[in-house]
C-alpha cells in the first residue's frame, strides 16, 4: 500500500543506517498492524494527555514508595491534579 511505503520511506530517511538495518522488521510490523499505522499517519488524534497523566501518577507513586498508605497516595494524586487545573471546583 502507498501509506505503508510512504511511512517506510519517511523512517528510512529519518533514521538512515538504523532504518536500513531494521527495515525487514519494520516492514513486518507495518504489515502486521497496518490499520494502526495508517490511522497514526492519517489522523491528528493521539493519547499524549493520557500518557502524561499516567507518567505523573507513576512518578508520585515512586516518590511515596513505602512511605504512606493508599488513601494518602490517592489524596496526593488528586491534589497534584488540582494544582494544574486552576478552574477546578470540587462541588
Amino acid at each position: 500500500s502507498d501509506m505503508a511505503k510512504c511511512f517506510e520511506n519517511f523512517v528510512s530517511q529519518t533514521l538512515g543506517f538504523l532504518a536500513s538495518f531494521f527495515a525487514a522488521e519494520l516492514r513486518e510490523y507495518i504489515k502486521k498492524d497496518r490499520k494502526a499505522v495508517e490511522q497514526a499517519c492519517c489522523t491528528c488524534f493521539n493519547n499524549g494527555l493520557l500518557e502524561g497523566t499516567v507518567n505523573k501518577i507513576k512518578a508520585i507513586k515512586r516518590s511515596m514508595f513505602n512511605r504512606a498508605k493508599a488513601n494518602v497516595l490517592r489524596a496526593k494524586i488528586l491534589y497534584a491534579n488540582m494544582k494544574w487545573d486552576w478552574n477546578y471546583h470540587p462541588n
